[in-house]
């Protein structure tokens, strides 16, 4: 059981910093904007060996990435003392959209 619990770490490590390059290498200034799409796709929605993206998943992907860009670009703005001591939040992914406001009913 030990050997294969330390295999599969070794493998789960692997997958981990192979993923820190692609989403590091697909973030950067010298990236597309498509890079970073495209490493979402297949790391979070595609399934081993699917096909490319299709329309249906393409506005929910897009906008991940578009979140990730700006959780990133905060995440460097902070100063290192709140990273470190985790002093800070992200942002929520759903817009906020403002309640109705009920219009008085008319006098009858």
């Amino acid at each position: 059981v030990n050997l294969l619990l330390t295999k599969w770490m070794k493998e789960l490590e692997k997958i981990f910093y192979g993923n820190i390059v692609k989403y590091d290498t697909a973030i950067s200034p010298e990236a597309s904007q498509d890079d970073l799409v495209n490493v979402i796709w297949r790391n979070v929605y595609a399934d081993e060996g699917s096909e490319p993206m299709d329309a249906a998943a393409t506005p929910a992907v897009q906008a991940l990435a578009r979140y990730t860009r700006r959780e990133a670009t905060c995440l460097s703005l902070t100063d290192k003392e709140a990273l470190f001591s985790g002093n800070f939040k992200f942002t929520t992914v759903l817009p906020t959209v403002p309640s109705p406001v009920k219009q008085p009913s008319p006098a009858q």
